[in-house]
């Protein structure tokens, strides 16, 4: 059966793990000037909106309507676009460390308005022209702009239709005429889905959170604000906690530990973007620290 937790517990839980997976930084320290000549100056954009997405799969029958329950959940202290530049200032910056960092948080507010297949055009168009009314862009050398990045089909026991940064939960168990299949040892075929737990283990499991990090990143011309470069990158991964509740699935799972997976998913996703772009002549690509896995 579908378990459909309190909307407002689930909004609460939501938004605090994010905000506790948000380190707060120094804009000013991040920045720094070389000792010698003009350092390489990059702006460092983030348009991801302010919603944060919850989407739930549900049990339908007689309707061809998509299986899911969704809603947005609305962010406090800009903290998704603060999220994405604290981490694609310490990638920028471990590759660059004598660069100068402009931090640019830009509102996005039509994009949402939009058909989901037109976002990321509607998204960097609205970064342009906010980029317009900067003259001082004339003394920049890249712009890296961070803007959510979608995906219409059902891919890898995913939603259909997401996009930017959420959770998806499918938490219906798999019935048989025998059985009813939930949560089973990774050897045994009980679940369609490999996940992770708290402590590492991997098991099969037909229901599961999901923390994603969908994301594009686009390089623009300082002075013609023309696209040089875009990336996308799709990551998610799949979490159960045996230990849970399974009547309430979002607010019983250990949030320290989704908080940690869902900045993970955000450093690998700007990570892997930003090594395809070719930003930088150099890009130390370190090992993204998530719970390690038990064969």
């Amino acid at each position: 059966m579908a378990l459909s937790p309190c909307a407002s517990t689930v909004r609460a839980t939501i938004i605090s793990m994010v905000l506790s997976g948000l380190m707060l930084y120094d804009e000013a320290l991040a920045q720094s000037d070389a000792s010698a000549g003009r350092p390489v100056s990059y702006a460092l954009v983030a348009a991801m909106g302010q919603s944060f997405s919850f989407v739930a799969e549900k049990r339908v029958v007689g309707s061809h309507m998509a299986p899911y329950d969704r809603s947005n959940i609305d962010m406090p202290e800009d903290g998704l676009n603060r999220l994405v530049l604290h981490n694609l200032d310490e990638l920028v910056g471990a590759s660059a460390p004598d660069s100068k960092r402009i931090f640019l948080s830009i509102p996005t507010p039509g994009v949402n308005l939009v058909a989901p297949a037109d976002r990321e055009q509607a998204a960097i168009e609205a970064v342009i022209k906010a980029l317009q009314d900067y003259p001082e862009r004339a003394a920049w050398d890249k712009i890296v702009v961070v803007t959510p990045a979608y995906r219409s089909q059902s891919k890898n026991n995913m939603a259909s239709m997401l996009g930017g940064l959420g959770i998806f939960i499918q938490p219906m168990c798999r019935s048989t005429l025998t059985d009813l299949k939930c949560d089973t040892p990774a050897d045994l075929p009980g679940g369609p889905a490999t996940v992770l737990t708290p402590d590492g283990k991997k098991i099969a499991s037909t229901t599961f959170q999901a923390p994603f990090s969908y994301l594009c990143i686009w390089i623009l011309d300082p002075k013609t604000l023309a696209v040089i470069s875009k990336e996308k990158v799709f990551d998610e991964q799949k979490l159960n906690d045996l230990t849970a509740n399974p009547l309430s699935p979002v607010q019983s799972m250990d949030k320290q530990f989704t908080a940690k997976v869902m900045t993970n998913l955000i450093n690998s996703s700007i990570h892997k973007a930003i090594r395809r772009s070719g930003l930088t002549a150099k890009v130390e690509v370190r090992e993204v620290k998530v719970p390690e896995i038990q064969e």
